[in-house]
């Protein structure tokens, strides 16, 4: 990644949709919903020391719509993101072979 490049934390908690990423188990309909998100966010998103930004993140996109969304549950999503962010980094990285 390039390090001139930063991650807007403001972005990562307003374009990341941390609900529609817990209730979908289909990988296409995710890719559809996270298309105009850059791969650099996902990169940001699997470095371990990014990752309480990560939590902090989806816990406040989560909380928007349910007060009593827990840390837990950020910290489940935060591991769901990483999850998706190793396969969409894989296809992107295939695809510039």
């Amino acid at each position: 990644m390039n390090k001139s490049k930063k991650v807007n934390l403001k972005d990562l908690a307003d374009t990341v949709f941390w609900k529609d990423m817990a209730a979908s188990t289909n990988y296409k309909e995710l890719v559809e919903k996270y298309r105009g998100i850059s791969v650099d966010t996902f990169r940001f998103a699997l470095v371990e020391k990014n990752r309480k930004k990560v939590v902090d993140s989806a816990l406040k996109s989560l909380q928007k719509t349910d007060p009593n969304a827990t840390v837990k549950q950020a910290e489940t999503l935060a591991d769901m993101m990483r999850i998706f962010a190793r396969m969409v980094i894989k296809e992107v990285d295939e695809l510039k072979k």
